[in-house]
């Protein structure tokens, strides 16, 4: 196969601007082209008489330059390897032999296969396109993936956007003659959920389309001649006529290429080399200005020739010799009039050239680059932060969220600096002044923003929920802006849509005893708010029944109270890193997850992380303490087959007894079904307004009135051991009657939390739970939830000693920990567990008793069992967590 229009439409899917690059008459040209259609057909044209690239990304529509700052999306991961004698690999067959295994090590799905002529390119086709800065933090971890498995990639094409790479369907003629691009294998698109890549928490940083400056801000012209005569690297290509080493010529290419004489000095400096070649020249110098995100920097000067940098009067001070061919004082006569001159405060200049101080002497510039703060904002209720924008010295915009702690002190506000890749300043107290008086004068001229970086509650003192685009609070509903980082999935679901009383109207299908189950799930979705208030860390409701009786239909419903159906839908593929992200991003909202047992190994953690309010916390070698943000929301799952019944091996015991399972018998008439989906297509994420106002206002009542309802579902006869679904149902019976009093819901809530009650006392009868096995449990909990407060020893002394109270240590080398006799006695008593059950639980798990220093050195011995480390702790020991 030489080509496929499939491969084309699922890499170029997006519209936007596509380039192709291609040589003629020894030069390197580019075109861009509006249509994928044109690209691919240009490039096949102009592949028939020689070499053609095209870019796989998606530039923005105004794009003239194929670099990575102009791209708008990537809808695909590459992997470029060489093939050949002396290459990284023999041929083509051991190449993809070596794919083969590098995938299945590193968890990745099949990728689609292209042989480039003398090479192999590897794609993951993508189902919806990834931002730039995105892709970028996902494709780092595709670059580590590939040095820690030992697949032998170009390193320098993977995480690089702007990349040239060959199409199917056109010819390599690396060699003089034609070789085809063939397509060896396509695959289907993957989500990112698919792939074994966390999700990044990148700072913010959108494709800048420039053109939409009001006035468009050019490089000042350049002198090759000025900058020679400052720096000595490109003085030695003058002076030498370019008899020097090829990368340093090459290097010193970098800055003719940006300078307004630069190809006529190119080539004449370049004339005394023997095997001088204009048209490879020109083909260089043309590759600097296409592809290179701007002037060779003095770093890079530096690593290839040391010596001729070591006396440079200028070390240290500029970033890029191409500075010393520039102007750089201010015009004076033309002042600037581009948004970069506005809301500038008093005593502040700031031009293309960068920032200036007024002093008494005059102008002094404190830094090179121009730089405003474009906005301020608040985070919730907890901190506040400017998105910060700046211009680099080729003409880059870069945007960042610089959180306000950064101007506390010099050494806050360099480390922000630096982490960016901003270098050029003089003197940083000055550069922080100059960021407060912006910021001030931002805030004198009009009103914070509030910024949203999670959902949900906005502080503990639940006076103010975040849903979308809109805080929800007793002053009412007002607009919030959502934080770069915040999933698209959300911020785009968080939505509504419709009428009110349609939604309303649709619940009445939830009536009568047979669709109890799924009342129950609307009544779950609309409860998540609620645990924050009462204390509970979370709860998860299992819909179980055979397929295609309505599960997933009335699930999807109960989450189009907040927004759209899908929203607030999990898959259940992907790292639990990347879960963790979507639950601390949802906070109290509830989530779906469809059909949770396809990925069995995610079942348990899932189940832990939703009833516990967090994942499990994991102390790692180095004495850092993983999985420490929290959430309170509940969690509906969906399944074939009853969480309840699966092996221990996929779901504990612990685990089962924190889910409310609902066996569904009855299936939801088809007709009712449809009626359900065609009105929370068109009608959702308006019943949470008014329900949420509610809440808020009744909050101190709903906290008083909930331990009563918890003690009367106890008082039916169900088991402490069911304590998790006891409290979701206590939460759903508040909820639904406040639905019910606002006129949300057509159904009786009450009699389907009945019904529910009525299974989990029949769960109780049935349960064959043994109170040493309780004890288990709680102790086993206990450590979890105080994994933090656990040292860790071994036999050559601590690798981690908390600071705060130390409760427990663990010895890594042999598996065990000791818990304090004390405590652990305080344990079973405060979960109403007999002390004939711990006394039983210490025959049977108790390795020894003994005095034990929790903190060693001079911290006082304490009476402690010593027990078997269970495998769902989360002391990380060396194994990594996946």
């Amino acid at each position: 196969m030489t080509g496929s229009v499939e491969f084309e439409n699922a890499v170029w899917a997006d519209k936007g601007t596509y380039f192709v690059c291609f040589t003629q008459s020894g030069s390197f040209r580019t075109r861009a082209f509006s249509t994928p259609a044109e690209a691919t057909a240009f490039a096949k044209a102009q592949s028939e008489i020689g070499d053609v690239w095209y870019a796989p990304a998606v530039f923005v529509p105004s794009a003239d330059r194929r670099t990575a700052n102009n791209v708008q999306s990537v809808r695909a991961f590459w992997l470029d390897v060489d093939v050949g004698d002396g290459k990284d690999y023999g041929s083509l067959e051991e190449a993809v032999s070596d794919a083969r295994r590098f995938c299945k090590e590193a968890g990745l799905p099949k990728p689609t296969l292209v042989c480039s002529g003398y090479g192999l390119h590897l794609y993951w086709l993508l189902e919806a396109p990834l931002p730039a800065a995105a892709w970028k933090e996902y494709a780092l971890q595709l670059k580590q993936l590939t040095k820690a498995h030992g697949f032998r990639a170009d390193d320098s094409r993977t995480a690089d956007a702007a990349s040239l790479l060959r199409l199917p369907g056109t010819a390599n003629w690396k060699s003089g003659s034609p070789v085809p691009v063939k397509l060896l294998l396509l695959s289907p698109p993957v989500t990112m959920d698919e792939l074994p890549l966390d999700a990044p928490v990148p700072t913010p940083q959108m494709p800048i389309d420039n053109s939409a400056f009001e006035i468009p801000v050019e490089m000042p012209p350049v002198s090759a001649e000025k900058v020679a005569d400052k720096c000595a690297q490109l003085a030695k290509m003058r002076d030498s006529k370019g008899v020097m080493p090829e990368p340093e010529w090459y290097a010193c290419l970098g800055l003719l290429a940006f300078c307004d004489d630069g190809r006529e000095k190119a080539h004449e400096w370049s004339s005394g080399y023997d095997g001088y070649d204009p048209r490879e020249t020109d083909f260089k110098l043309d590759h600097w200005v296409e592809g290179a995100g701007g002037a060779t920097t003095c770093s890079k000067f530096e690593s290839l020739d040391p010596e001729t940098c070591a006396g440079c009067p200028l070390r240290g001070k500029i970033n890029s010799p191409i500075r010393l061919g520039i102007d750089l004082e201010p015009d004076e006569t033309e002042p600037d009039e581009t948004e970069w001159a506005a809301q500038i405060p008093p005593g502040w200049v700031c031009s293309p050239y960068g920032v200036y101080m007024n002093t008494d002497d005059g102008p002094e510039r404190i830094i090179e680059d121009p730089i405003i703060v474009e906005s301020v904002g608040r985070i919730g209720y907890t901190s506040s932060e400017a998105v910060v924008k700046w211009r680099t010295p080729q003409g880059r915009v870069h945007k960042s969220e610089m959180p306000l702690s950064s101007l506390v002190d010099d050494r806050s506000m360099t480390a922000w600096l630096l982490d960016r890749a901003i270098t050029g300043f003089t003197k940083v107290r000055s550069v922080r002044m100059y960021l407060k008086d912006f910021i001030q004068e931002i805030q004198r001229k009009s009103e914070i923003d509030t910024i949203v970086n999670r959902f949900g509650w906005a502080d503990g003192s639940h006076t103010a929920f975040f849903l979308g685009t809109r805080e929800i609070s007793e002053r009412g509903v007002s607009e919030c802006r959502l934080a770069a980082t915040v999933h698209r999935k959300l911020s785009d679901g968080l939505q509504t849509k419709g009428d009110l009383e349609a939604w309303a109207n649709a619940t009445r299908v939830l009536a009568g005893a047979k669709m109890h189950p799924y009342a129950i799930a609307l009544l779950t979705s609309a409860a998540s708010p609620i645990l924050s208030l009462v204390g509970v860390d979370g709860a998860v409701l299992s819909l179980a029944g055979k397929s295609g009786i309505g599960k997933t239909t009335a699930a999807l419903f109960a989450m189009s109270f907040y927004g759209m159906p899908d929203a607030l839908t999990l898959s259940p593929q992907g790292t639990l890193n990347s879960k963790g992200e979507f639950f601390r991003l949802a906070n109290s909202l509830p989530l779906l997850i469809d059909d949770i047992i396809s990925y069995a190994r995610a079942t348990s953690p899932l189940v832990y992380m939703a009833a516990n309010g967090r994942a499990k916390e994991r102390l790692t070698r180095n004495g850092e303490i993983k999985g420490q943000e929290t959430w309170a929301l509940s969690l509906i799952t969906t399944t074939n087959t009853p969480l309840y019944d699966l092996p221990p091996t996929v779901l504990g015991d612990a685990e089962k007894r924190r889910v409310l399972e609902m066996q569904i018998a009855h299936a939801i008439p088809r007709k009712d079904a449809e009626y359900l989906h065609s009105v929370m297509r068109d009608n959702y994420g308006l019943a949470a307004e008014p329900y949420l106002r509610t809440l808020i206002a009744a909050k101190d009542k709903i906290i008083a009135q909930f331990p009563a309802v918890v003690n009367k579902i106890f008082d039916e006869g169900v088991g402490e051991s069911f304590r998790f679904s006891v409290w979701l149902l206590a939460a759903c019976k508040i909820a639904g009657d406040i639905l019910a009093a606002l006129g949300l819901i057509s159904f009786d809530h009450k009699a389907a939390i009945k019904m529910a009650i009525k299974d989990l006392k029949s769960y109780t009868e049935r349960s064959t739970v043994s109170p040493v096995e309780q004890v288990n449990e709680v102790i086993y909990s206990w450590i979890n939830e105080h994994i933090g407060s656990v040292s860790v020893s071994t036999d050559k002394g601590f690798v981690f000693l908390p600071d705060r109270q130390i409760l427990a240590r663990a010895y890594s080398d042999e598996g065990t920990i000791a818990i304090p006799v004390k405590r652990a006695k305080e344990i079973i008593q405060g979960e109403g567990i007999p002390g004939t059950a711990l006394t039983e639980w210490r025959e049977e798990h108790v390795v020894d008793t003994k005095n034990i220093r929790l903190g060693g050195g001079r911290s006082v011995a304490e009476r402690c069992y010593i027990v078997k480390l269970a495998e769902d702790i989360a002391i990380d020991l060396g194994a990594s967590n996946a």
